[in-house]
């Protein structure tokens, strides 16, 4: 223990001290008028000012290391100050969350672009419990109770808390991941504008954001009433307008495997089975149209023009992956999206009158419009026509579309007889020309 004396307590302690030594000391010696003059003197003398010691780096007053649970807790400030216009995509640069349904890969599912569902250590979103102020929330996502953080007014949050652990036992599965609970101002009063927009540097996904809050106290404080209103917009972001990224245009550029693995797991050759590729195709499809391999990764191709074409890639790498390097398969990414197109309204009131300590009677109304627009892949023809396309028959080799050059080369190839009849053929095609696939939502939540 360090315990710390000022100068006036150290003084009287030397004075006690001198007092038990004369005590057991050998007779008093008379002392001359001048040491005694010496020693009043130096003892009206103030004691030498003592330098102050500072301890830090301990013992620091932390609410969130003293929670029985892990428990992160992220202020209003630090989550707009990102230039994000949705509260979720600020909260999933923590590391306790994974970008599940953010607003940049929202449309990885049917029915889910423009949402932003929260997913704690990637467990699922079925597992991550959202709390405004402590209680459960309405969702935006019809036959679900999956929450829409978009939602949650930006100016009226104070802060958001999140806890990772120890939850399902109070709040049930739907908590084992962990619980993010958002905190709303009590007692907000003045008039707050904010606005921010951008733009990326390729010149797209222009975004913007605009809000206002008045908010007013009563009732000699009891009381509080406070409106918001916010609109967000965030344009689509397409595969193609990211060929560098995506290779929707030039092939993908991906993890591949390169090498045949069957035998294994239970015997291995020690060579590498995956590996890092880029212009990758889909060797057995394609936009105008696959008739076959030919074998040593050759394919028999519909060009654009309707002829048939002998396509080689650069490199065919297997039977084992359908996936190929160069040449004119589909690379599955000249349609869909990166991210999803945004228009945002919401409106909210919280007010709040507090009668007494035991009854304290409150409203928070909102009302969230969202329109989103997502694109995902075309419709396509694997090997035969859908039975929705007039049964399981193939096409035929009388078709009238088929150009002269597409016929004699099918003929010479043994897929058609000498002369156009009946005889059914195959194709597997990505059909771009009908466009992609397209969700347009409308949501409405109060």
């Amino acid at each position: 223990m360090i315990r710390f004396f000022k100068p006036e307590h150290r003084v009287g302690l030397f004075a006690s001290v001198g007092v038990v030594a004369l005590a057991i000391s050998s007779p008093v010696v008379a002392q001359d008028a001048d040491a005694e003059e010496e020693l009043t003197d130096a003892a009206a003398e103030p004691a030498a000012e003592t330098r102050g010691i500072t301890v830090t780096g301990s013992r620091i007053a932390r609410p969130t290391l003293a929670s029985p649970v892990p428990l992160t807790s992220v202020t209003a400030e630090e989550l707009t100050s990102q230039g994000d216009v949705s509260l979720g995509d600020a909260l999933n640069e923590l590391p306790s969350l994974r970008n599940t349904f953010s607003q940049g890969n929202s449309t990885r599912f049917i029915g889910t672009a423009g949402l932003n569902i929260l997913d704690l250590r990637g467990l699922g979103t079925s597992r991550t419990l959202v709390l405004v102020n402590g209680k459960r929330h309405v969702t935006s996502l019809p036959g679900d109770y999956l929450v829409d953080v978009n939602t949650i007014p930006t100016d009226m949050l104070e802060r958001v808390d999140i806890v990772t652990g120890g939850n399902s036992a109070v709040y049930g599965s739907d908590a084992v991941a962990g619980v993010v609970n958002f905190i709303l101002k009590r007692d907000f009063e003045g008039l707050a504008v904010r606005g921010q927009s951008g733009i990326s540097s390729r010149g797209d996904r222009f975004s913007s954001f605009i809000s206002g809050a008045y908010g007013k106290n009563f009732a000699d404080g009891r009381g509080n009433i406070a409106v918001t209103a916010e609109y967000a917009k965030q344009d689509p972001l397409f595969f193609t307008d990211r060929d560098g990224i995506t290779g929707a245009f030039s092939g993908r550029c991906q993890f591949n495997l390169i090498e045949n693995p069957a035998g294994e797991p239970f015997g291995t050759d020690g060579i590498t089975d995956n590996g890092p590729l880029c212009g990758v195709r889909n060797g057995a499809i394609s936009d105008g149209g696959t008739l076959g391999g030919l074998g040593n990764g050759v394919f028999l191709r519909f060009g654009p023009n309707g002829d048939v074409i002998t396509d080689v890639p650069d490199r065919f790498i297997g039977t084992f992956t359908g996936n190929v390097v160069g040449g004119q398969g589909s690379t599955l990414r000249n349609t869909g999206q990166l991210a999803a197109g945004l228009d945002r309204y919401a409106f909210n009131i919280l007010a709040h009158y507090d009668i007494s300590e035991a009854f304290r009677p409150f409203i928070e109304a909102k009302y969230v419009h969202v329109d989103a627009l997502q694109e995902g892949q075309p419709s396509f023809w694997q090997g035969s026509i859908p039975a929705f396309f007039g049964g399981g028959a193939n096409l035929r080799c009388d078709n009238p579309f088929l150009t002269s050059q597409a016929f004699s080369t099918m003929s010479s190839r043994g897929i058609c007889g000498a002369t156009p009849d009946a005889t059914p053929f195959a194709i597997s095609r990505f059909n771009v020309d009908f466009g992609g696939r397209g969700e347009l939502h409308n949501r409405d939540t109060y």
